[in-house]
């Protein structure tokens, strides 16, 4: 190959990169105190997840809008008062978390978080999916393994007929 074929080649790999970096908010800077959507955006994500690490409740739905939607392998629920419930049931299960990425756009985000829950659920990587509405989180959707929680409902079950 020749050195133009080279730096052509090195062209658009640079142009693509540059565009999946402003996909993902990248390429979008705060400059004197000023930010931008993406930014905002990452700060409501840093709230969130450490409202979640102290599993502080008000602050939480704090982040949220009226009518959040919820998905999950299994759950869905339709606004912040369930939302609410679920999370107070949530609570129970998890010792902490850890968020290992986030990505962020205008009104999106997605983020790989580590649920580190009782036994016998443990460790539950996941990918959560949000979309903002007015500077809140309109829609949460998780996508994890749901066996280690079916295996956490069986054994309670088994406890209880136990008695």
């Amino acid at each position: 190959m020749n050195a133009l074929t080279l730096s052509r080649r090195s062209a658009l790999v640079l142009a693509a990169a540059t565009g999946v970096s402003c996909a993902a908010g990248g390429a979008f800077a705060s400059t004197a105190g000023v930010f931008t959507m993406p930014d905002f955006t990452r700060e409501l994500c840093e709230r969130y997840y450490r409202a979640w690490q102290h599993k502080d409740l008000d602050r939480i739905l704090g982040c949220l809008h009226p009518d959040v939607t919820f998905k999950s392998p299994n759950a869905k629920t339709q606004g912040r008062d369930a939302y609410a419930a679920g999370a107070k049931r949530f609570f129970s299960l998890v010792e902490r978390l850890e968020v290992r990425s986030t990505f962020t756009a205008a009104d999106a985000a997605m983020a790989a978080v580590d649920f580190y829950c009782i036994q016998p659920i443990g460790i539950c990587p996941t990918a959560e999916r949000m979309a903002l509405k007015d500077g809140l989180i309109i829609e949460d959707e998780l996508f994890f393994d749901a066996r280690p929680f079916e295996a956490l409902a069986r054994t309670k079950v088994a406890r209880q007929g136990s008695k």
